[in-house]
């Protein structure tokens, strides 16, 4: 879990490209990733909130996106 303050001081990396050297952010590469978790939640997606399940996959196109989760997102 990352100190909100300490979170919010690395925003700028998002955007300088420089957030792979956080070291609370871990950075992968996939084509499908399977997303289970304890409860069905929303995701949000390109900045909209939608409704999900507690297991789903996503697909994506070879070097079309970068996703970006806590290193504790096993939760």
């Amino acid at each position: 879990h990352m100190d909100p303050v300490k979170l919010l001081a690395q925003i700028r990396r998002l955007f300088d490209g420089t957030i792979k050297k956080v070291p609370e952010v871990l950075m992968r590469k996939f084509q499908t990733l399977k997303i289970s978790r304890k409860r069905a939640d929303p995701i949000q997606i390109d900045g909209e909130l939608i409704p999900s399940e507690k297991e789903f996959s996503i697909g994506i196109l070879p070097r079309a996106m970068e996703v970006i989760i806590p290193v504790n997102g096993s939760e």
